[in-house]
C-alpha cells in the first residue's frame, strides 16, 4: 500500500492475493481509500476493494468447446466519519456498505447478471492507548 497525503487528508492505492479453499487460484485485489477533512472533527471516507476473478466454466459452446468466465467484485464502504474530541481515540462512521458483483459469462450462462445492493451502516471504532 502506498499513501499520499497527511492525517487530515490522503489517498491509498493498495494491492494484494485472493485465495479460496474452493481452488488452488490467486486473484489480485485492488483497494483504493481515500480520507477528506471537512470540519474539526468531521471527514468524508471511502474504503474500496475490487477484484476480478478468472475460471473455466464448466459449459461448453460449440465454437472451442468451453470458455473461461470472468467475474468482476467491487465492495467497499463510503460515508462520514466523526472523530470525538477527546485525544482523538474513538469515532463514529455512518455510511454505505455497497457490492457489486459483474458477471461476464455468456448471456444464455449468466445467472445474475450485474448490480449494485447497498445497506446503512454505522459503525464505531476505539483506539486503544497503553502507558
Amino acid at each position: 500500500s502506498y499513501t499520499y497525503g497527511g492525517s487530515k487528508s490522503n489517498i491509498t492505492l493498495g494491492g494484494g492475493l485472493l485465495s479460496s479453499n474452493q481452488t488452488d487460484k490467486f486473484a489480485f485485489v485492488t483497494n483504493i481509500n481515500g480520507l477528506l477533512s471537512i470540519g474539526k472533527h468531521f471527514y468524508l471516507f471511502t474504503e474500496n476493494y475490487i477484484s476480478s476473478v478468472k475460471q473455466e466454466s464448466y459449459y461448453y459452446n460449440n465454437a472451442n468447446g468451453g470458455f473461461i468466465e470472468k467475474t468482476g467484485i467491487w465492495f467497499g464502504i463510503s460515508g462520514v466519519r466523526f472523530v470525538t474530541k477527546k485525544n482523538a481515540l474513538a469515532s463514529f462512521q455512518f455510511g454505505l456498505t455497497h457490492i457489486s458483483i459483474v458477471d461476464d459469462s455468456p448471456s444464455y450462462y449468466n445467472s445474475g447478471g450485474s448490480g449494485v445492493i447497498a445497506f446503512p451502516t454505522i459503525s464505531y471504532t476505539k483506539k486503544f492507548k497503553f502507558k
